[in-house]
């Protein structure tokens, strides 16, 4: 079958089983660092006492703070994708696709902190947690965080898994989480990076960035890969959409 020309820029070589050991070692080597370079940002040593905390001074000793969660974020996240890479993923990453996506990562993370460290000095809304207060868009950006980061996990996880499947060759998968929406991987995505970076800017710059994602996604990412299922399952692709007719949000979209 004579392959249709892809319109958009996709960062893995689909259908290419054949992974190259550069891609993945650039690609875990710059996640493992986002971490690194957060911590260094968020609790440096040019922070000075005053802005050493995200809460008011007599919270300074809390164990719950915004600076603690949004690092923990950026090592959940940074496991959660090296795990995909190095466990779920068979399609091969070239080194170059692995660097610009380890690089937005970076960009992101980082603008989450910087603009977390800068909202720190102003006026926040504070929820109690027990005897601990955060910012009310911390809290709620974990909630966003830990439902998407979960989605997408689950979702790959459980396709990988039903995928390994002698008998399950050739079939486009439809169960599990990926019969809420075709794309629900993308979705979870979306909403963990919404929730990240609600927690370090604020809901603002959180539209912004899932505006972004949501856009690249439906009219660049879905595409490709609608395309790609059609030229390898071909009339089996027009079930799956059928069968699952939401492509992002579920029950809406």
């Amino acid at each position: 079958m004579t392959q249709a020309p892809r319109k958009g820029v996709d960062m893995i070589s689909r259908g290419v089983k054949q992974r190259t050991m550069s891609g993945i070692a650039t690609f875990v080597t710059l996640r493992l660092a986002d971490p690194f370079i957060q911590y260094a940002l968020l609790y440096g040593p040019s922070r000075s006492v005053e802005d050493n905390s995200d809460f008011e001074p007599k919270e300074r000793t809390s164990l719950i703070t915004g600076r603690s969660i949004l690092l923990a974020m950026s090592v959940i996240s940074m496991l959660k994708q090296n795990y995909h890479m190095l466990f779920v993923m068979q399609e091969d990453m070239t080194p170059r696709a692995a660097a610009i996506i380890g690089a937005v990562n970076f960009l992101l993370n980082s603008m989450n902190s910087l603009l977390f460290l800068r909202k720190s000095r102003k006026h926040s809304i504070w929820l109690a947690l027990g005897s601990k207060l955060v910012p009310v868009r911390v809290a709620l950006g974990s909630i966003l965080f830990a439902v998407g980061i979960v989605f997408e996990w689950l979702s790959e996880v459980q396709r990988a898994a039903w995928k390994a499947k002698t008998e399950n060759r050739g079939q486009v998968y439809a169960r599990g989480l990926f019969s809420l929406s075709r794309h629900i991987n993308y979705f979870g995505y979306t909403l963990w990076r919404s929730g990240y970076t609600l927690a370090g800017g604020g809901g603002l710059w959180s539209a912004i960035v899932a505006g972004f994602f949501v856009y690249d996604f439906n009219w660049r990412g879905i595409p490709i890969l609608q395309r790609y299922m059609k030229e390898k399952y071909g009339e089996k692709s027009n079930w799956h959409k059928q069968v699952v007719p939401y492509k992002f949000v579920p029950f809406v979209w």
